[in-house]
C-alpha cells in the first residue's frame, strides 16, 4: 500500500513497523525496575511501600509546599521536604492529590467544602485513546496465536530467559501509523494507529484479555465465543488525537475514595472521532485484500455487533453503531494536570513542571502531558 517501514519512536511516525517494546532478558522491564529498583540502595533515597500520600502540606500565606501526609498500616505521618515535593502519582490521583490539598477549580472544591488555596483547572480535561477491538479477521492457516501456543516450553523459556511468546505485548506485533487527511491536513502528523495482533480475543478462550477491555460476556459469547477454535487474527484502530475529552472530579474529600473519571468519547461537536474511526475502518479493510493477507483467504467477520442488528452491516451508519456499543479505552489518559505557558488558561504546570502559583511544588508523571 507504499507506506514504509519506519522506527515509530523516531522521526517519523508514517508507515509500520514491528512494535517496540522495553524488555530486558527478554522480560518487560518497567520504568521501576529500570531505574528505581537499581537506586534503592542509595543513602539519599527511602521507599515507603504500601503508604498513601493523602496530601500535599501548602502554607496558606506563602504558597510553599512544605511536604506530604501520608497514611500507613492505618497510621498518619508526616514527610516534611527539604527542597520541592513533587508528584508522580499518574494521570488520576495526582489531580486527585491536587484538589485534596486545595490546588483546583473553586467552584468543585467548595462544592466539598475544601479550602482553595490556588484556583486551577485541575482535572477539567482529560485526553485518552480509544480503540476498537471488534475487527476480527478468519484465516485458512494456522499463523496466530491460539491458547496451545502458550505451552509449558514457552514458560520454561520465559523463566529462562530466553525469547518467548509471553514477552508479547498483548499478542501485538506490528503497529502502523496513518493519516488519513481528514481532520488532520498535516501529511506527517498520524491520525489512527492500527495495532496488529497475532491472535484475538477468542485466543484464550475469554478468560483473561476480553476482560482487561470490560467485554460482556453477551458480547463475547456473540462475536468471539464462536470462533475460538478458528484460525482468526485482529488489527485494532486507535484515535491518536481524538477530539473528545472527558474530565475529572473528586467524588469525596476522603483520600481513599477514589476519584470519578469521565470519558466523554465520541461526544465532540462535529462528530469527527466517529469519522476518523470508520475511515480506519476502511483502511484496514484495503489492507486485508491485499495480497499478503489474501495468501491466507482473510476474511472480515461479519457477525453484527448485539444492539446494531438494525444496521446494514458495513454501512457507516452500522460501524458508528457498533463504535457506540464496543469502543475501549485503551488507559492512555493525559492532561489532567496540562503543561502549558503562563498565558494558557488551562495550564496547571509550566515547561519545567512547576504548579503554577505553589512554590516547591511540581508534577512529573502522564497527567501533563498537554495532547494526547
Amino acid at each position: 500500500m507504499g507506506y514504509s517501514y519506519v522506527d515509530y519512536n523516531g522521526y517519523q511516525q508514517i508507515g509500520v513497523s514491528y512494535v517496540q517494546a522495553t524488555l530486558q532478558d527478554s522480560r518487560r522491564c518497567s520504568a521501576e525496575k529500570a531505574y528505581l529498583r537499581k537506586a534503592q540502595e542509595r543513602g539519599n533515597l527511602k521507599i515507603i511501600k504500601k503508604a498513601l500520600v493523602t496530601k500535599v502540606i501548602i502554607n496558606p500565606i506563602t504558597l510553599e509546599a512544605e511536604g506530604v501526609k501520608y497514611e500507613r498500616d492505618g497510621m498518619y505521618y508526616t514527610a516534611k521536604a527539604r527542597k520541592e515535593v513533587i508528584l508522580s502519582a499518574g494521570a488520576f490521583h495526582s489531580p486527585q492529590l491536587l484538589m485534596l490539598s486545595g490546588i483546583g477549580p473553586r467552584y468543585h472544591l467548595s462544592e466539598l467544602d475544601i479550602p482553595v488555596l490556588k484556583d486551577l483547572p485541575v482535572g477539567q480535561k482529560m485526553y485518552d485513546h480509544l480503540s476498537f477491538p471488534e475487527l476480527v479477521i478468519t484465516l485458512n492457516e494456522s499463523i496466530v496465536f491460539k491458547a496451545s501456543s502458550f505451552g509449558i516450553n514457552e514458560f520454561k523459556k520465559y523463566f529462562s530467559n530466553q525469547p518467548s511468546l509471553i514477552s508479547t505485548l498483548g499478542g501485538v506485533e506490528a503497529l502502523a501509523y496513518l493519516n488519513l487527511n481528514l481532520t488532520n491536513r498535516n501529511p506527517t502528523y498520524p491520525d489512527v494507529e492500527l495495532i496488529f495482533m497475532g491472535g484475538g480475543l477468542h485466543s484464550d478462550f475469554g478468560l483473561i484479555t476480553r476482560k482487561t477491555f470490560r467485554i460482556t460476556d453477551r458480547m463475547y459469547n456473540r462475536i468471539w465465543k464462536p470462533i475460538e477454535n478458528e484460525n482468526a487474527c485482529q488489527i485494532l484502530p486507535m484515535l491518536v488525537h481524538p477530539k473528545s475529552y472527558g474530565y475529572i472530579k473528586l467524588k469525596s474529600k476522603d483520600p481513599h475514595v477514589q476519584p470519578k473519571l469521565y470519558g466523554n468519547y465520541l461526544t465532540d461537536a462535529y462528530n469527527e472521532d466517529v469519522r476518523t474511526f470508520i475511515a480506519s475502518i476502511r483502511a484496514i479493510q484495503e489492507i486485508i485484500q491485499t495480497p499478503a493477507f489474501q495468501r491466507y483467504n482473510a476474511q472480515l467477520l461479519d457477525t453484527p455487533v448485539p444492539g446494531c442488528e438494525l444496521f446494514r452491516f458495513d454501512s457507516d451508519p452500522y460501524w458508528e453503531c457498533a463504535l457506540r456499543h464496543l469502543a475501549v479505552t485503551l488507559h492512555h489518559q493525559v492532561a489532567t494536570c496540562k503543561m502549558g505557558p503562563k498565558h494558557d488558561p488551562e495550564a496547571i504546570v509550566d515547561s519545567s513542571l512547576r504548579v503554577y502559583g505553589i512554590k516547591r511544588l511540581r508534577v512529573a508523571d502522564a497527567s501533563v502531558i498537554p495532547l494526547p
